[in-house]
Order: structure tokens, then C-alpha cells, then sequence
């Protein structure tokens, strides 16, 4: 029941994420947007980095015997890919928002925010087990 509703809220939460990336390329001097960005990111990690070391079967799988998961793409997925682009991306979440408030001028925090949010989406987008793979999940989940 605990996995059912973690796998749920994670899928659902990507979707806030990817708006709230989409809305900061928008309006990317405005702070709101920034930070429902950084929020969405961080409990979206803090949900995933629970399933993985605590909850997720497939993890618990592939962790047992690594040898044995780097072999298989699905495993190798789950346990390495997926966790490391997405702690990728928060990095870069963090960084960006780090060093656009660093920035001297207006133009150059807009282009800090601009670069640093899109290379962020692009990681989420990439690192997402979208429905075409073999391994893949429904874009959005049910119960």
C-alpha cells in the first residue's frame, strides 16, 4: 500500500515539476515560479530517494546484486540512470537558482535562470520512465 502510494505521488509530482519548469522559463525574473521549481524538485527527490532506499522492490533487486542489474537495462534504470540524472537536476535546480541570484544585472540573472532551468528540464525529461519504454510507466499514474 505504501509503494502503491509513493509510485502515485512521484507520478504526479513530475507533472508539478515539469509545469513549474515550463512556468519559470516564462516568467523567469519572477521568484514564484523559481521556487515552486525548487520546491516540486525537492520533495519530488526527497519521494524518490524514500521508494529507493526504503520501499521499491525493483530497487531492492537490483541492489542485492549490482552485478547482476548493470546487465539489465530495466534494473540498470531504475537503480542508477533514473536517480542520477534526476540528483543531476537538482543540482542544477540549486545551481541555477545560486547563481541567478548572484548575477550583477537583471539581464544576466534572467539568462542564468533561463539556462540553468531548461538544462534542469531537460534531465527531468530525460531521466522520466516514459511509457514507450519497456520499463516504462503510464505519463499519469492511477491507483
Amino acid at each position: 500500500m505504501l509503494y502503491s502510494t509513493l509510485i502515485f505521488l512521484h507520478g504526479l509530482l513530475r507533472w508539478v515539476v515539469v509545469g513549474a519548469a515550463i512556468w519559470t522559463l516564462v516568467r523567469p525574473l519572477e521568484k514564484r515560479p523559481g521556487l515552486a521549481l525548487v520546491l516540486s524538485m525537492d520533495t519530488q527527490v526527497l519521494l524518490g530517494l524514500l521508494m529507493y532506499a526504503a520501499v521499491s522492490p525493483v530497487t531492492q533487486v537490483a541492489l542485492a546484486n549490482m552485478k547482476l542489474a548493470m546487465k539489465d537495462h530495466a534494473l540498470r534504470f531504475w537503480a542508477v540512470e533514473h536517480p542520477f540524472t534526476m540528483l543531476l537536476a537538482l543540482v542544477a535546480v540549486h545551481g541555477g537558482r545560486i547563481a541567478a541570484r548572484k548575477a550583477k544585472d537583471e539581464g544576466t540573472r534572467r539568462r542564468r535562470v533561463v539556462t540553468w532551468t531548461a538544462i534542469t528540464l531537460v534531465l527531468v525529461l530525460a531521466g522520466m520512465p516514459w511509457p514507450f519504454l519497456s520499463y516504462g510507466r503510464p505519463l499519469f499514474p492511477h491507483f
